[in-house]
């Protein structure tokens, strides 16, 4: 195809100008913004939140590091929703491509060092890092994805096999997660670890099984909004983790400092949900 002619076809889509990095009338429902940003938001908030109480920790640092692999794919999904720009597209979709399973694999590790209090093993180490290798070495390559598609205006990339052996990545990972839990749950004889354990769990595998979902979804559905609740995978979690902190004393955390936590979150909700209704009813109107 000419470079005429593909640029031709870019201006008939009469898409919109981006301005920092992700404000644009392409972001065509405040929902967008809220689903990312509050999302986005809460995840920095307890990630920066656990390694300022506690950064000795090992759960501590794992967790932030997570944190703020998820905080990257969210802020560059946005960047996607909202860029006219196709070297854009392929970029930070590429980059979403190789972050997604080291989001999973963290979330493993954060689940080993919670439950057991100690580092896992050099082995174990080994079979977590093997699964994300080709994700690191093909990310950029026509492996991942495969063009840009032109024949709508959508504004989106092809995948390519890398991106479906990530999904298979993903659920490598959240099996071998509820495999753990499971024999973790066996081994507890205190009712209250057994309950630790379940909570823990749950959060984890609601997160990473609700991202999965909203991914899934996407790939396959024509509707724009379902997939956008997967990203509530990250406030679901972080719920739970904060029953955990106050409940159970996890991470250290001093019972004020986990209250304030509570309510920094809950405010945080909030002011999302007033910024984006704003925010959004400015976009719209100009």
């Amino acid at each position: 195809m000419y470079p005429e002619t593909i640029q031709e076809l870019m201006n008939a889509c009469e898409w919109d100008s981006v301005r920092y990095f992700f404000v644009s009338e392409n972001v065509f429902d405040p929902f967008i913004y809220y689903s990312h940003l509050t999302p986005l938001a809460l995840s920095l908030l307890i990630g920066f939140f656990i390694i300022w109480k506690n950064p000795r920790q090992l759960a501590s640092r794992i967790l932030f590091a997570t944190t703020m692999l998820f905080s990257a794919w969210v802020f560059f999904d946005l960047i996607l929703w909202a860029t006219d720009k196709p070297h854009f597209t392929i970029f930070f979709w590429s980059l979403l491509v190789l972050i997604e399973p080291f989001i999973y694999a963290g979330m493993l590790y954060f689940t080993y060092a919670l439950l057991t209090g100690k580092d896992i093993s050099l082995r174990q180490k080994i079979l977590i890092t093997l699964p994300l290798i080709p994700t690191i070495l093909l990310a950029f390559s026509s492996f991942s994805l495969v063009g840009y598609i032109l024949s709508n205006c959508d504004r989106e990339a092809l995948e390519g096999p890398l991106a479906h052996y990530g999904y298979l990545a993903e659920v490598f990972y959240t099996l071998w997660i509820a495999v753990f839990a499971i024999e973790q749950y066996m081994k507890a004889k205190d009712r209250h670890v057994r309950r630790q354990i379940i909570v823990a769990t749950a959060g984890v595998l609601l997160f990473l099984l609700t991202l999965s979902w909203g991914n899934i979804v996407g790939s396959f559905s024509d509707d724009w909004r379902l997939p956008q609740w997967g990203l509530f995978g990250m406030p679901v979690f972080i719920a739970f983790l904060s029953y955990l902190i106050v409940q159970y004393r996890v991470f250290n955390i001093k019972l004020i400092g986990a209250q304030a936590l509570v309510v920094a979150l809950v405010a945080l909700i909030a002011s999302e949900f007033l910024f984006v209704e704003g925010f959004g009813i400015q976009i719209l109107t100009g």
